[in-house]
């Protein structure tokens, strides 16, 4: 009984949700590579992967998952020397315990594949109604605007191909097809490019979900294609149900989006632009 009440207060207990924050945060510019990248082009950020989600198990699955678990927990702690005519006696008890178990787990932890469904639909409006790419560039160019530098230039799309990897050879070609499809004169690009975004979760019947992303930032010198500056850095927000995440029409997941694209542009403007954050 006392195992069960466990079950019981661990599905229904309160929630730490955390607080968001930089992972591998990235270092100022250099004072040396200051001087060499002179007028800083920005580029619309790059479209990014669709976003990973994780799923909590439904009631179904989490009762098969508990009850089979508790079966072989009670099997294991059988005593070894039982008489044959308690076997069937004892075999009951335990599938009764078991499907007991799994009942409760199902009832408390499983979330219905329809309810999913719904709740899922309800995060893919909220990215689709300001995707994060967009909702990043337009914060930073906020930030830009606030205190305007005639060395940071708002460039636009490019219609060269994005660096496919790190090579200097990559990165030459694209800074070369980039200058002839546009006037714009500056001598280094600043790239950013989110690598994933993703709902990293334990592997549990119903775990809790941190909202997480990674970014990457290049700035190339345009004369020749040089490495300037390269960081790769990740964004952890917090961490809830994925019920809680998506109920009222995905407001916590609104929230957290809102907030990933403060934080990560105030990040770029700080330390790659060297723009103080508003107070």
């Amino acid at each position: 009984m006392g195992a069960l009440i466990i079950i019981v207060a661990v599905s229904t207990g309160c929630q730490n949700a955390g607080f968001p924050h930089i992972t591998n945060e990235p270092a100022f510019l250099p004072a040396s590579t200051q001087a060499s990248c002179g007028r800083v082009g920005l580029l619309p950020i790059k479209d990014c992967p669709e976003f990973g989600f994780e799923y909590p198990a439904t009631p179904g699955l989490a009762f098969a998952v508990a009850t089979l678990n508790t079966f072989g927990a009670m099997e294991y702690l059988r005593p070894h020397e039982t008489k044959a005519s308690d076997e069937l006696r004892i075999i009951g008890l335990e599938l009764l315990v078991s499907g007991t178990v799994g009942a409760l787990v199902g009832i408390c932890q499983g979330v219905p594949a329809a309810t999913q469904r719904e709740y899922l639909a309800a995060m893919n409006r909220a990215l689709q109604a300001e995707p994060l790419p967009h909702a990043i560039q337009g914060e930073l160019l906020r930030l830009v605007a606030q205190k305007p530098s005639p060395n940071i230039i708002l460039l636009p799309s490019a219609n060269a191909a994005w660096p496919t990897n790190h090579s200097t050879k990559a990165r030459v070609q694209f800074v070369q097809s980039y200058r002839t499809s546009t006037n714009q004169e500056v001598d280094s690009i600043l790239l950013t490019h989110i690598v994933n975004q993703w709902f990293e979760a334990p592997v549990a019947l119903n775990p809790k979900m941190t909202f997480a992303i990674a970014l990457e930032v290049e700035l190339i010198r345009v004369s020749d294609g040089a490495l300037l500056y390269e960081r790769q850095f990740e964004y952890r927000g917090r961490s809830y149900y994925f019920t809680r995440w998506a109920e009222n029409d995905a407001r916590r997941f609104r929230v957290e989006l809102k907030d990933a694209k403060i934080i990560l542009a105030e990040i770029i403007a700080e330390r790659l632009l060297l723009l103080e954050s508003p107070k």
